[in-house]
């Protein structure tokens, strides 16, 4: 399968947030970003290939998966996107030729070169949701809602594809919604300032929201569970 050739790239915000890096810092950065999109998550020796020191403060630019590998969490948040705006594409393009012989993967990378220019399309779905599907609009509002209240905000492009694997997403996104509730006061959560609280793929990945809250068991007389305990 062919490569996508094209990803979002907003220049006032990269601008924005490479306006300390020297030109030098600046290019190592770029090239960093476009091996992500066409080769995926890095290993720390083949960041540094890239940034050439340790000190650079590219590296603060990149955060770490749940596999150990290296990747830049917006350039992961936009590979996404451009793939679900493809797919979506596709699928129209693909609509009435199930008896031709057809290659899926090429019109996705085909389409995708012919609409790469267009922002505005893009930028009117979030994930290729068409803002005429409600229901998928809701899905997609209740990722966003979650991550928003989510306390771990960790690999928000990880938790968006763990989270678009989810069957009956309608429903099970309203559960997640409901146990988070209960989940952010859990003394579990609070522990030490919140190092127990799993990463957002994680937590996706192994459908925690089917935890069920521990019983808090109310003691006679006000006393302590050490107390109860001696008679």
């Amino acid at each position: 399968m062919a490569k996508d050739p094209a990803v979002l790239f907003y220049t006032a915000d990269f601008l924005t947030r490479t306006s300390r890096l020297t030109d030098e810092q600046v290019g190592q950065y770029i090239r960093a970003l476009c091996s992500q999109h066409q080769e995926g998550h890095f290993t720390k020796d083949e960041l540094y290939q890239i940034l050439k020191s340790y000190d650079s403060p590219v590296w603060k630019k990149f955060i770490i998966d749940d596999n150990g590998f290296y990747y830049n969490e917006r350039m992961q948040e936009e590979i996404e996107k451009r793939i679900n705006y493809c797919n979506s594409k596709s699928h129209k393009g693909i609509s009435g030729r199930k008896n031709k012989s057809y290659d899926y993967h090429t019109v996705i990378i085909r389409k995708s070169s012919e609409n790469h220019t267009e922002n505005g399309n893009e930028n009117d779905n979030i994930n290729g949701i068409d803002n005429e599907d409600e229901d998928k609009q809701k899905i997609c509002e209740h990722f966003i809602k979650w991550y928003s209240e989510y306390p771990n905000k960790t690999g928000k492009g990880a938790a968006l594809k763990s989270w678009n694997k989810i069957k009956n997403k309608k429903e099970i996104s309203e559960k997640i919604l409901e146990s988070l509730k209960w989940q952010k006061e859990s003394e579990q959560w609070k522990k030490d300032n919140g190092q127990y609280i799993p990463n957002p793929s994680t937590y996706i990945n192994q459908q925690r929201w089917m935890d069920e809250p521990k019983t808090i068991k109310n003691y006679p007389n006000g006393m302590t569970k050490e107390q109860y305990d001696l008679f």
